[in-house]
């Protein structure tokens, strides 16, 4: 947690302010920080706009832009596409195309501010434009940015960190398309925050590790947070999905937040985007209590940053918080399962799908074994040790729960055909004494009940397979728990051939049986007898 901490100290800084950062690259697809199908919608109009902007081959803009604001709809729509429509008319008129450049632009420019932009306000979503006149300088773009892409005027738009606007004709005339005056107010990063954000670009590999040696923490800042970039329209969209993040994150909505922030690098996949995106799971992860398995995902999509300021041990970690809470504190088996599945569900990173596992199916096991419920218990700890075979404690609980499982003798060759299983396909258990003492157990009980039906074929073949899973050198064997079954299987086996009449193989089985038990008055007076 310690990690994730620390982008909570870095986030909350974005509460104090509203900013324009800049887009990356012109994308309709997104790397694995954020997928399609993670977006979450505020609205069903939303929701319609991005599927048919990512459906469809003509981008349906005007859409996308109003989508970002709450009050959005079919009808705003209609009037905000019916009023831009009528502008882009009259723009393709014979007599504007006449003019030349630059006053065609400024004309444009004019006709635009006066009909739409009624008031400057540093929050403002692109429906306000149609609705009250409330604009500021990404919404203002975005309408000029639509303007000009239909009626045929190249441009190309600017932004920085605190503002945005256009250049009509960039190549030929760059002529400044000013939507309005940039704001004159700074604001202020924390020393803390700037270190943190230099840290995260040089993982990210966007600063070399000799530019970052080379350079102070306050150049490299300036020179990358500060600079100015060329973006597409569809990231323009992201700065808006952007501005309405930071005004959530203000409300300490950051549910709501990070939902826009997916949107904002789904569509503008820039470092800033990334890292704030980041940073507001961390948040969300930091207050929450795993009561809810919404969590799950946000833990999910946290891991997508291996190696970007997060690592396995952190969502470990974070699993073992949601273990504790949910499975230790509250006993709710149900909501752990749903957790546990749900992650596994969404995570790519096998290394962190087996560290997950492990702690799952070991708690599971765990959880079961306390509550003496040890067939309930068996196949968690088998699980857990399949994952981690040289941990010490996933073997014991597995042994343990094994041997208990098997304590109802009912079933004794039942009992046999799984351990054999469990012995194929985990073959180091041939060194785990537990283990192998309850297969003893199992196989001279058989043998023992064989004897007991007169059926001494099957009882005698039964002793061959103790023999046999004995290890070459046995004189150490501890036979404490056993001897008493080694005891009578020896001892019938020589009852056996003695009324066959066979004494050298009476003889046989009861000095075989002397090897396990030196000393036993039971069979020394039967060999004795022999003799």
């Amino acid at each position: 947690m310690d990690r994730i901490r620390f982008f909570l100290a870095a986030v909350l800084v974005i509460n104090a302010f509203i900013i324009n950062v800049s887009g990356q690259q012109d994308t309709t697809a997104t790397d694995s920080l954020v997928f399609f199908d993670d977006l979450s919608y505020h609205s069903e109009f939303e929701k319609e706009s991005f599927e048919s902007f990512f459906s469809e081959d003509k981008k349906n803009f005007i859409a996308m832009f109003l989508a970002v604001g709450d009050s959005s709809n079919d009808e705003l729509l209609q009037t905000a596409k019916a009023s831009i429509q009528s502008k882009i008319d009259k723009y393709n008129s014979p007599s504007f195309k006449k003019m030349k450049v630059e006053k065609r632009v400024k004309k444009i420019l004019k006709d635009v501010h006066d009909s739409y932009f009624k008031k400057y306000e540093l929050q403002a979503y692109f429906d306000e434009i149609f609705t009250d006149g409330i604009f500021n300088c990404v919404t203002a773009s975005a309408l000029y940015s639509v303007i000009f892409e239909n009626i045929g005027i190249p441009y190309s738009i600017k932004i920085s960190i605190n503002h945005v606007y256009l250049v009509a004709y960039p190549e030929t005339n760059s002529i400044l398309v000013e939507t309005t005056n940039p704001m004159e107010q700074y604001y202020i990063y924390d020393q803390h925050f700037k270190e943190r954000y230099i840290e995260y670009l040089t993982t990210i590999k966007i600063i070399s590790e000799d530019e970052a040696k080379s350079k102070t923490v306050e150049e490299l800042f300036n020179e990358y947070f500060y600079r100015e970039k060329d973006i597409s329209l569809q990231n323009l969209i992201g700065i808006l999905y952007y501005n309405r993040a930071v005004s959530l994150m203000e409300d300490k909505k950051h549910e709501e937040a990070f939902s826009s922030f997916e949107k904002a690098y789904f569509l503008n996949p820039s470092e800033e985007n990334g890292y704030f995106l980041m940073a507001t799971d961390a948040i969300i992860l930091n207050e929450c209590d795993y009561s809810d398995i919404k969590y799950a995902a946000y833990l999910a999509k946290l891991s997508r940053y291996k190696n970007i300021g997060i690592s396995n041990d952190n969502i470990s970690h974070e699993f073992y918080k949601i273990t504790y809470t949910v499975l230790v504190n509250s006993s709710d088996t149900e909501l752990y399962n749903e957790y546990f599945n749900k992650l596994i569900e969404e995570i790519n990173d096998t290394t962190l799908i087996n560290e997950i596992g492990f702690v799952y199916y070991s708690e599971m096991g765990r959880y079961f074994f306390n509550k003496s419920e040890y067939k309930e218990s068996l196949p968690y700890s088998e699980n857990a040790y399949r994952i981690e075979r040289k941990n010490a404690d996933a073997e014991n609980l597995f042994i343990s729960s094994i041997i208990l499982s098997y304590s109802d003798m009912r079933n004794i060759s039942g009992i046999l055909d799984s351990l054999n299983n469990y012995a194929g396909k985990y073959p180091e258990l041939a060194d785990n004494n537990k283990f192998q003492g309850l297969r003893y157990s199992i196989i001279l009980n058989l043998c023992n009940r064989s004897f007991s039906m007169h059926d001494g074929t099957k009882a005698l073949e039964y002793l061959s397979m103790f023999e046999n899973l004995l290890p070459p050198d046995y004189s150490d064997l501890d036979v404490s728990l056993i001897s008493k079954d080694i005891v009578n299987a020896y001892s019938k086996a020589a009852s056996y051939y003695y009324r066959k009449g066979n004494y050298s193989k009476t003889k046989k089985y009861l000095e075989k049986g002397l090897e396990f038990v030196p000393g036993n008055y039971e069979l020394l007076i039967k060999l004795n007898s022999v003799r």
